[in-house]
């Protein structure tokens, strides 16, 4: 995954110089701010890391797969995003494994990919996790 670092005066102009250079929107993208306090004559500097939605959620894919591979199930994604919200569709030719007990498998890997996204940005994209609908 690529992270873009730009620092400026302000965190307006830090984001635009990163949105310039990745020649993406704002909604396209997922930042933080880190504040750099200056010397007695030196203002504060903000440094802005942002990067890809669409490259944190194929980060997620993979992450899923490798979760997926290690039960021993092959399995194909589909991904669609709609208000905000990424939903990944999952299909096999095991899906009772997939789901578990109550759903109880399906939970757990929701889980760990919710965490691994906060992980990676603090105010990530909701992700839900579909199998059978």
């Amino acid at each position: 995954m690529n992270v873009i670092e730009m620092s400026a005066k302000t965190k307006e102009e830090a984001l635009n110089q990163v949105l310039a250079k990745l020649n993406a929107s704002e909604a396209e993208v997922i930042y933080s701010f880190t504040e750099t306090k200056g010397g007695l004559f030196k203002g504060n500097s903000y440094l802005c890391k942002v990067f890809l939605k669409l490259d944190l959620i194929v980060d997620v894919q993979e992450f899923l797969k490798n979760i997926v591979k290690g039960m021993g199930i092959d399995v194909s994604m589909e991904v669609s995003t709609k208000e905000g919200v990424t939903t990944i569709k999952m299909y096999s030719s095991n899906n009772p494994v997939l789901i578990g007990k109550n759903g109880q498998n399906l939970e757990a890997m929701t889980v760990l990919c919710r965490q691994y996204i906060n992980n990676v940005a603090n105010n990530g994209p909701k992700i839900i996790l579909d199998v059978e609908d």
